[in-house]
């Protein structure tokens, strides 16, 4: 009895670390059933991914050292000895690259985001009270660096609430926003740290009668959909290190 022989051939390819590989000179996705053509976009956060870095500590060529402002440098070191509870007896420079803001001679994209001195266009945050989808009461637009936008973003939030003064035993009457001021203070924060600042378009936030709706240029970051975070089946990961260090 004569039974056919077959050969089989194994080819093992050992996993490159540094990702993605390209093909031809070009670089592809696997989506379900079907091989896509990467986006300049989804290649650069893949390669970020893979180096275990993220945006904001490239080095940014367009910046130097006049674009940012010393003053809020300063600001930054205190409310990070303040929250720490202990004082940094290096000078400021040393402090921005032990928090990898600065390398070499050289700003990163995070240090221009959050010292700034200039209008800056990346940092673009609009806001408007509508009466309605098409009428505006009021509005503002806050392009300067990322840590004066919270304060500057929350007040003209509250100013457009309601409010209501609640009696209590105390001497101070106490004032009561339609919404909780922690939750519009966190929403605020989570949009200026994960914002993709590789996009051109600007955050928004428009309040209404009846709702608030915020909106951040970008996609969701990573392999994040929105039926994960509805189940909760995700894990936390920062788009901005840099940022997401530097406010926490």
């Amino acid at each position: 009895l004569e039974v056919d022989k077959k050969i089989i051939v194994v080819i093992d390819v050992k996993e490159y670390p540094i990702k993605p590989i390209a093909y031809k000179n070009r670089y592809y996705k696997r989506s379900q059933n079907s091989n896509h053509l990467m986006s300049l976009n989804e290649i650069a956060n893949e390669h970020l991914k893979t180096i275990n870095a993220s945006w904001d500590y490239c080095i940014d060529e367009r910046h130097g050292f006049s674009d940012i402002s010393q003053e809020n440098i300063d600001k930054f070191i205190q409310k990070i000895e303040m929250n720490l509870g202990q004082s940094f007896y290096d000078d400021p420079m040393t402090i921005l690259r032990k928090y990898e803001l600065i390398k070499g001679e050289q700003l990163t994209f995070g240090a221009y985001l959050l010292f700034t001195s200039n209008k800056s266009a990346i940092t673009s945050f609009q806001i408007g009270r509508f009466k309605d989808n098409i009428t505006i009461i009021d509005n503002i637009d806050i392009d300067t660096n990322v840590l004066d936008q919270v304060e500057a973003a929350i007040e003209f939030i509250k100013k457009h609430l309601m409010t209501e003064f609640v009696i209590t035993g105390e001497p101070q009457r106490t004032v009561k926003y339609d919404y909780p001021l922690e939750a519009i203070r966190e929403t605020v924060i989570n949009m200026i740290v994960h914002r993709d600042y590789t996009d051109s378009g600007n955050s928004i936030i428009k309040i209404f009668d009846d709702r608030i709706e915020f909106f951040n240029p970008g996609k969701l970051f990573g392999d994040i959909t929105i039926e994960k975070l509805q189940s909760g089946d995700y894990s936390s990961r920062a788009r901005n290190r840099a940022l997401a260090r530097a406010f926490k």
